[in-house]
């Protein structure tokens, strides 16, 4: 992209142009591409006697905007081991034989 604008004959263009360059990429600048850097021009000097200007552009090129990244919200906590068959008290359809019958069988008798 261009941007165009005039300086009077009292600076140079060579100052003109290191001024305004060194502003431009001095600092970052939203939404204009660091690389590469913008730069100026003198394009033109007066136009058959009548300006006491220079004419300049400065060239730069436009940058991306960053997107944010939609961060995905944590997996849910894996669901809890099912208790051990001898915590169930050898209910649920565990055989007799199973350490909660056992548990039951012995413990009736006392």
């Amino acid at each position: 992209m261009w941007v165009y604008f005039n300086v009077d004959f009292r600076y140079s263009p060579e100052e003109v142009m290191n001024v305004v360059e060194d502003a431009l990429q001095g600092t970052p600048i939203p939404n204009v591409a660091p690389f590469p850097p913008p730069h100026c021009i003198c394009y033109d000097f007066a136009r058959q006697g009548a300006d006491s200007f220079a004419y300049y552009a400065v060239r730069y090129w436009a940058g991306r905007k960053k997107k944010k990244k939609k961060k995905n919200p944590p997996p849910p906590p894996p669901p809890p081991p099912p208790p051990p068959p001898f915590l169930l008290g050898g209910g649920g359809g565990l055989p007799p034989t199973s350490l909660g019958g056992w548990a039951r069988a012995h413990l009736r008798g006392r």
